[in-house]
């Protein structure tokens, strides 16, 4: 049984958040939403809330110990700035910002992490199914039940990506 190219096109869970993570809003959708200033910043925030979970999921399935401990860090290093009062009403209420901001500039670090981790897993999965075809024509070949092609016949290509 030669092994299929399709295993290398399974969309996993890396790629998957690669996709939520590269996802853009339209330049005229920001427009609009920049008269709801306040509203924004309170769907950002529930948002933010609610993709840290499938992120930890994701991040503790890939076994990224690092990354979860950097999130954690992150993400409540700013509440400290909660406790400061420097007397301004402006200042203090902009303190607000700090974790949301914090939040997307790990998201875009991760972004960047995604394409080496991706490149690296789509790698590894090569390399298995290169080394279990060998093994198998190998072990086809000892029993006898396989002959080697003859020079100038043609050979299927084994690997077909889709981008």
């Amino acid at each position: 049984m030669i092994f299929s190219h399709k295993k290398l096109n399974r969309k996993n869970k890396l790629e998957k958040l690669n996709r939520v993570l590269t996802y853009q809003i339209s330049g005229f959708s920001l427009l609009i939403l920049s008269f709801f200033v306040e509203f924004v910043i309170v769907v950002f925030a529930a948002c933010a809330l609610i993709f840290s979970s499938y992120l930890i999921y994701i991040l503790w399935g890939e076994r990224k110990i690092g990354w979860i401990a950097s999130f954690i860090i992150m993400m409540f290093s700013p509440l400290l700035l909660h406790f400061v009062d420097t007397g301004i009403e402006m200042l203090d209420n902009s303190f607000y910002l700090v974790p949301i901001v914090s939040f997307f500039l790990y998201c875009f670090l991760l972004k960047i992490a995604l394409a080496d981790w991706i490149q690296d897993k789509r790698w590894k999965k090569i390399r298995e199914i290169e080394i279990a075809e060998r093994k198998e024509i190998e072990e086809a070949e000892n029993s006898g039940k396989v002959t080697i092609a003859e020079e100038g016949s043609e050979q299927p290509e084994k690997f077909v990506f889709e981008e």
